[in-house]
């Protein structure tokens, strides 16, 4: 994992935790979703120090960074996997929290 990815991983694996919602099977969509994060965070620096989204040609086109791209898939790959794990207000609906241990569900206690 590149270093920016080991930097998003705490962070990442602290709010899931909290969450609920992080199984020991989750490792590799994390590992992504970090990797995701870390490139996401390399293109928009490329662009900052370009000095910005566009760059004129010789001819004097005006064209777009190849950075932009890189950045605009990173976001797609994760939007995808912040979704997956109930990290968007959209998706958060949709995702089950784990019960934790320390708390008693009642239905399973009424039919059990």
């Amino acid at each position: 994992m590149s270093d920016r990815g080991r930097e998003a991983w705490g962070y990442v694996i602290g709010i899931l935790d909290r969450m609920g919602v992080l199984t020991e099977a989750d490792a590799m969509a994390v590992e992504l979703m970090c990797e995701a994060r870390a490139d996401w965070l390399s293109a928009r620096d490329q662009i900052i120090a370009a000095g910005g989204e566009t760059y004129t040609t010789e001819a004097g086109l005006i064209k777009a960074h190849p950075a932009v791209a890189m950045r605009n898939d990173a976001a797609r790959r994760l939007q995808s996997l912040l979704a997956e794990f109930g990290m968007t207000p959209s998706s958060r609906s949709k995702v089950n929290a784990q019960d934790s241990d320390d708390q008693k569900d009642p239905a399973a206690e009424y039919f059990g």
